[in-house]
């Protein structure tokens, strides 16, 4: 039986989910990384399309993973930088009407990674 349960992100995972960027990427620079403000802006604009993996004894945000609802042009994708599609990690290019889920941002707890 997994030790981990996946959930979709509530307002008291934010700031574990942004605690854990900085544990995942230690490198990436502090302007590239989510914040709590991205979270919570992410979990109010598409609250489905946004995850978390919980440890089930401790209840710790282990993992989590963010993402958005966009059009895609197959024909011209490679003509768009991620920090655009992503809207600077705000999601704003998200519509509930189109079909592609765009995933911006995955992160899992070192101690976590490799688990079945």
């Amino acid at each position: 039986m997994s030790a981990i349960v996946i959930t979709n992100t509530q307002r008291d995972h934010i700031r574990n989910c942004a605690a854990l960027q900085q544990i995942c990427y230690p490198t990436l620079a502090e302007e590239e990384q989510l914040k709590e403000a991205h979270f919570a802006c992410h979990t109010e604009k598409f609250p489905e399309g946004q995850l978390v993996a919980l440890d089930k004894r401790s209840g710790e945000v282990v993992g989590s993973t963010s993402g958005f609802l966009t059009p895609v042009d197959f024909g011209h994708f490679e003509h768009h930088t991620f920090y655009e599609a992503v809207g600077g990690g705000w999601l704003t290019n998200h519509d509930p009407a189109d079909d592609y889920y765009y995933g911006i941002d995955m992160c899992v707890h070192p101690d976590y990674r490799g688990m079945s």
